[in-house]
């Protein structure tokens, strides 16, 4: 295919704003940041090596098959932290040490690339979609002022289109919004408006991390890096994330303080991907939203992954509250009998005939029957491109934002002391209080959603073949081989740390 780069139209030819927004420091236009990492991923061997010429491919294969834990090469492995392609000289050069820094420094500098794409994209530009297919392949060499980040861009609310004029006044987008990249979700726009960003500072402790890798190989198709294992963990900044195998998924367990953090992904009877949330202790969190961040955090790297829903126990007890925290959230479920029962006095004075937790969560009268009644039930969230489920979680970042209180780490501003008069209801040591001001940011995200008839058909379907807390306990014959091989060898148990920061 060929490489796709931002052009700027000619009626901004003139503008110098606009050029230093659409261009890098050097002058050089920025690339797609989705194009090669996306090209990469697809393409088969023969298509790689003629895209970096074959003895850089097969030198570069060679000396990932001396690392502790062998790898297959990575667009990342080819080139500098300005983008270029790197003689084999340099790369044979290279000890083990300074590829480790030169592939941390690389994947900065694809994320900048990312930040650089979104600043331009929001100034007006759209770049065309990827052509080609899978088997095509890159055409010249890739720009010298770097490559992708394996990112889209992100866009506007549904309906809309994904980047915003460059004027005052609201200049429409100058052409049609670009397609997906090949490969990619449909809805990648707006999934990416859930992104942010990965967790800095965590260590990395993988128990048999050779399982880890082919088991992650199994499930999504591809390696793991790094900074997607902590993604979907939901991992925040700081903390220390244990990996290991389990059953025939991987168990994730993030630990800072008193924030701890369980997931577990694989697959369920039905052999579909989910990822599993069992719990959220953030008592360090409270008033900073963290729990809310690491779930978007997880449930935006899974959708990525093709995970198709998250799970989870929704639990009520005297000190957790994640039965109405999580229905806040966007999980669903199918209401309990007996609950129906129970309150049908209430609800018939309501005038509500709910089947679902997200009927009660649309009215203000349904949200308050709910957490004051509500119990323990088991949920789970829509991951599959368009859902409703991520709209709700979209919606809320955006109402935050509008409210000037940001999710992302770093951008948290200095915590004041509580102030018991905006405490409206306990959400538990597991989640930390719900403020009045989260409260109200929901409410409107609740009110602006209009629940169609098809959209209730579809969680008729979605709910229908769905075993709770299923999970498929073989593991795959080639990793099922590969542990066998581990523990002839002595080598189970082996614990790996790698540190990203």
């Amino acid at each position: 295919m060929t490489i796709p780069v931002l052009r700027p139209p000619p009626e901004w030819a003139q503008n110098p704003a606009a050029m230093a927004a659409f261009q890098t420091a050097t002058g050089q236009l920025i690339p797609d940041p989705a194009s090669y990492q996306q090209w990469w991923q697809q393409a088969s061997e023969r298509e790689q090596m003629t895209a970096v010429g074959v003895r850089r491919w097969q030198t570069v294969r060679d000396l990932l098959q001396k690392e502790p834990i062998p790898r297959k090469p990575e667009w990342a492995d080819f080139i500098d932290p300005e983008g270029r392609l790197l003689p084999i000289e340099t790369l044979q050069a290279e000890t083990p040490q300074e590829r480790a820094e030169r592939l941390q420094q690389v994947r900065r500098m694809l994320a900048e690339r990312e930040r650089l794409f979104l600043h331009a994209a929001s100034q007006g530009f759209v770049g065309p979609g990827p052509t080609g297919g899978r088997r095509s392949g890159p055409t010249g060499q890739p720009p010298s002022a770097g490559g992708p980040s394996g990112k889209p861009p992100s866009g506007g609310s549904t309906g809309q289109p994904p980047f915003g004029g460059g004027q005052s006044g609201g200049r429409p987008p100058i052409g049609p919004p670009p397609g997906p990249p090949s490969g990619q979700r449909p809805d990648w726009h707006l999934l990416q408006q859930l992104d942010l960003g990965p967790p800095k500072d965590v260590e990395i402790i993988c128990l048999d991390k050779k399982l880890v890798i082919a088991t992650g190989e199994e499930l999504f198709g591809k390696s793991l890096s790094d900074e997607e294992l902590t993604r979907l963990a939901g991992a925040v900044d700081g903390a220390d994330l244990l990996v290991r195998l389990e059953e025939s998924g991987l168990h994730l367990e993030t630990r800072r303080k008193d924030v701890r953090i369980v997931r577990w992904v694989g697959r369920d009877d039905k052999d579909r991907l989910k990822v599993e949330f069992f719990r959220i202790d953030v008592l360090e969190g409270k008033r900073k939203g963290l729990a809310t961040r690491s779930l978007t955090r997880c449930v935006h790297q899974a959708a990525l992954l093709g995970v198709e829903y998250a799970e989870a126990q929704a639990t009520r007890s005297s000190d957790e509250g994640g039965y109405y925290y999580l229905a806040r959230c966007g999980f669903n479920a199918p209401l309990p009998k007996e609950w129906l029962e129970i309150y049908q006095a209430e609800l018939r004075q309501l005038r509500m005939k709910p089947k679902f937790l997200a009927d009660l969560m649309q009215s203000p009268q349904g949200r308050d029957l709910w957490r004051l009644h509500g119990q323990t039930i088991r949920c789970k969230m829509n991951l599959q491109p368009f859902s409703p489920d991520l709209d709700q979680l979209r919606n809320y970042l955006q109402e935050r934002a509008k409210e000037g209180r940001p999710m992302a780490e770093e951008r948290q501003e200095p915590q004041k002391p509580y102030d018991p008069d905006e405490i409206v209801g306990y959400d538990s040591a597991v989640l930390g209080w719900i403020t009045r001001a989260d409260e109200e940011a929901w409410d409107r995200v609740w009110e602006k959603r209009q629940i169609t008839e098809e959209e209730r058909r579809g969680w008729e379907e979605f709910f229908a073949d769905w075993h709770p807390g299923s999970r498929k306990k073989t593991l795959p014959p080639r990793v099922e081989a590969l542990r066998q091989q581990l523990e002839k060898e002595g080598k189970l148990g082996e614990i790996t740390r790698t540190r990203l920061p």
